[in-house]
């Protein structure tokens, strides 16, 4: 959220998310509230929709948000950014060290990391994908905070499994600078070389042109409509107890034509997540509560607030289950 709504607001958006396992007391006005979306049917399949289609499957040119989600699931980064925490953990590389001035990095990548393909993921892949980054026949938005000094980062592999980044001086956010996308230079390299990497992946996308590393792969993608991902049995990450990693088998993009649609869609059960905008929150949901029988002086108190911020709504109860085999999010 971009900021605290009033206690009433809260109230009626917790109601909204809440799972429902306990219904609420007849005499509770919370309880015509929280017209629950209608349960999803699709296990182990996150839904979820977007007004925007993707410009690109190029995670090294891609700056619009729609792209960043289709693609954000398909390609690995050296070390990624815990959520919760905030702190740099480990990702296609499982462990680095700096040298003593702190001028330069060594990073050791996963052995056994596959590319969708089937190509092992080495540390030329890492070396390409920063020729690429700063190729002047690519316009990467990514350049730039790469870049210590005014001049660009080293980076040269000192085996199949170690990479070394150099800087001019000490730059102590180097990590979160290398939360960077690593693409395939088996597929890409003569494209670079061509001077036709930046309409790689733009059109004509398919799931055997996309070669990625993550925890999905590109399973189909039909401009206007969708994008389906599913799991990428070969990936390295595993839980506590060993189990492969990502629990959820499949994921659709679902491309709508406006945030109404998407709206509609989410209360009919077909998506799991629905970003409403400010207004919604008031036309959407207070009519639902209306309509399900709810007092109009109630509903006035509860969204009384000219301003609310978005917020994220999901079928909590069917999504955490189906995504964490649990009852609870």
């Amino acid at each position: 959220m971009r900021r605290a709504t009033g206690p009433a607001l809260l109230t009626l958006l917790l109601a909204l998310t809440s799972c429902h396992s306990d219904p609420d007391p007849p005499n509770d006005p919370r309880a015509a509230l929280t017209a629950p979306p209608a349960p999803a049917t699709h296990p182990q399949h996150l839904v979820t929709a977007t007004i925007a289609q993707p410009q690109t499957f190029n995670p090294i040119i891609a700056s619009d948000a729609a792209s960043h989600a289709a693609i954000a699931d398909i390609f690995d980064t050296l070390v990624r950014v815990d959520p919760r925490s905030g702190e740099i953990e480990p990702g296609l590389a499982e462990r680095w060290s700096f040298d003593p001035r702190g001028e330069s990095l060594t990073m050791w990548l996963r052995p056994n990391v596959l590319w969708h393909d089937g190509e092992p993921v080495t540390a030329r892949d890492v070396v390409f994908t920063f020729e690429a980054i700063r190729h002047p026949s690519v316009p990467s938005p990514l350049d730039a905070a790469l870049k210590v000094g005014g001049r660009p980062i080293e980076v040269r592999a000192v085996d199949p499994h170690t990479v070394r980044f150099t800087v001019a001086q000490p730059f102590a956010p180097l990590l979160n600078s290398l939360v960077v996308p690593i693409v395939p230079e088996h597929v890409l390299a003569p494209a670079l070389r061509g001077g036709t990497f930046a309409q790689q992946w733009r059109s004509g996308v398919t799931a055997q042109t996309v070669v990625g590393n993550g925890p999905y792969r590109l399973e189909r993608y039909e401009p206007g409509r969708l994008i389906h991902l599913v799991r990428n049995d070969d990936y390295w990450m595993r839980d506590e107890q060993g189990a492969h990693l990502p629990y959820l088998a499949e994921q659709t993009i679902r491309i709508v034509p406006d945030q109404a649609t998407a709206t509609r869609t989410f209360l009919a059960g077909e998506i799991d997540v629905h970003t409403p905008a400010p207004d919604e929150v008031r036309a959407t949901f207070i009519t639902t509560a209306l309509e399900n029988g709810a007092q109009l002086e109630d509903v006035q108190k509860a969204a009384g607030h000219r301003d609310p911020s978005t917020t994220k709504l999901y079928d909590r109860q069917s999504f955490s289950t189906r995504v964490f085999a649990c009852g609870c999010l």
